[in-house]
């Protein structure tokens, strides 16, 4: 049975009763909010490598006007002994086009389009390793909203199975062979069950809404994950594991950031240069009549101009001085933020892996105490048939093997939250 969803303008179906891992993973490709802004912000850095280069590209521009009323201002000129006031004349109608290039500006305008070419660059690697993220995020969410349903499931379990041994006390009492202490004991832990099952289901709906919102949907309790938890491997190679090299997408993004950084250094400092630029103009005009002194014109007469403008910052104020400053600082944050980054990594790759490994021994070790206490629940069933000993004592066994099972499948979970996250720092899959 499907379900169609519309969200953020894309349809698409989800089964009813099940969401698989794969699936929920390519839904989150098309919808999660943080991974369409990395691509988003790769497009505006792509486009922003031809508004750099741009300067060096020739520049046309259109122009013209109509004046609707005017009233010309006069100079005054000595002609033959009198003083004769002439209109300084101006087209009422023109229009031309405008043509500069650059030619030479010390290659400032360059280097900001060699850091604009490192930032898409950079955007492009931001992009892989924030979809890799999502991925071991979706997986860990995934997994651990299993987990924590299947741990609810059995507090439900041990619940019931208290409510039986109530029920088998009762009756032992009635008939003889039971206390009330016992009976008294049974609720107690009874009420204790209900509490944690309350931890349980919230816990157990919080990783079910951190899944959907990693996919990008509201959580919907109607959808089943299908799935199982994964057996933990214990790998005692991992304990050797180093972090040897920048291999981390967003590593090789941030060195880029540096990278552009110091070539926005480099643009301010070359901005002292002389800048030269060839210009030409094409302007094509006609006059009115005005008061018998200035004859019109019917046809379109035309001027051009052609040139080379020179200009040379030698002080503006300060202003520019204070750009360098500013950049060289920049350029140092940049290379800060890298060190950061490489100084962080490998104490986060020794500490996942020695959590991976811990949690997988842990487990191993849970699975063995779990057949230690189902084992030792056998034995103390069979001694109260025998009337050795009382249901409170056959419920503690019960109690015990039910805190194994949570516990084991608590493992699970740390092993894969682990797991996730040494392959997070590291930039790979194990």
């Amino acid at each position: 049975m499907k379900r169609i969803l519309f969200v953020s303008g894309i349809l698409f179906s989800l089964n009813l009763y099940g969401l698989t891992l794969d699936e929920a993973i390519q839904k989150a490709y098309d919808l999660n909010p943080e991974l369409k802004k990395r691509e988003y912000t790769t497009e505006i850095n792509s486009w922003k490598r031809l508004e750099s280069l741009s300067p060096y590209l020739p520049q046309l521009s259109l122009s013209g006007s109509q004046a609707f009323s005017l009233k010309y201002p006069e100079i005054t000129v000595s002609f033959g002994g009198h003083n004769i006031g002439f209109p300084s004349g101006a087209p009422q109608t023109s229009f031309g086009v405008d043509l500069s290039l650059m030619v030479f500006d010390g290659f400032s305008k360059w280097k900001l389009y060699e850091a604009s070419v490192l930032n898409h660059e950079a955007s492009g690697l931001e992009y892989n390793y924030e979809k890799f993220k999502l991925v071991k995020k979706i997986q860990l969410k995934f997994f651990q909203a299993i987990g924590k349903e299947s741990i609810q499931n059995l507090y439900d379990q041990n619940i019931r199975t208290l409510e039986n041994h109530l029920s088998v006390a009762k009756t032992n009492k009635t008939v003889g062979y039971g206390i009330q202490v016992d009976i008294l004991k049974i609720k107690a832990k009874i009420n204790e069950a209900k509490v944690e099952k309350i931890l349980a289901e919230d816990d157990a709906q919080v990783a079910r809404n951190e899944f959907f919102e990693l996919i990008g949907i509201t959580s919907d309790d109607s959808i089943k994950l299908e799935g199982s938890l994964e057996t933990p491997k214990v790998q005692d190679h991992l304990l050797t594991l180093t972090y040897k090299d920048s291999s981390r997408d967003d590593i090789k993004a941030q060195q880029k950031r540096e990278a552009s950084a110091r070539e926005e250094y480099t643009s301010s400092l070359l901005e002292w240069f002389p800048k030269i630029s060839l210009f030409a103009n094409k302007t094509y005009y006609k006059y009115d009549n005005y008061e018998n002194v200035i004859i019109g014109n019917s046809t379109y007469q035309n001027s051009y101009i052609l040139g080379i403008n020179f200009s040379w910052n030698l002080f503006d104020g300060g202003a520019l001085i204070s750009k360098n400053f500013q950049k060289q600082q920049q350029e140092k944050i940049s290379k800060e933020d890298s060190n950061a980054l490489l100084l962080k990594v490998p104490n986060d790759v020794e500490t996942w892996k020695r959590r991976y490994y811990y949690n997988s021994k842990l487990y191993e070790a849970r699975l063995l105490s779990i057949e230690e206490t189902e084992e030792a629940r056998r034995l103390v069933a069979l001694s109260v048939r025998e009337g050795l000993k009382s249901t409170y004592d056959l419920m503690e066994s019960d109690l015990d093997v039910a805190k194994g099972r949570i516990q084991l499948i608590q493992s699970q979970i740390d092993t894969i939250e682990a797991r996730a996250n040494l392959e997070l720092t590291l930039g790979h899959d194990l």
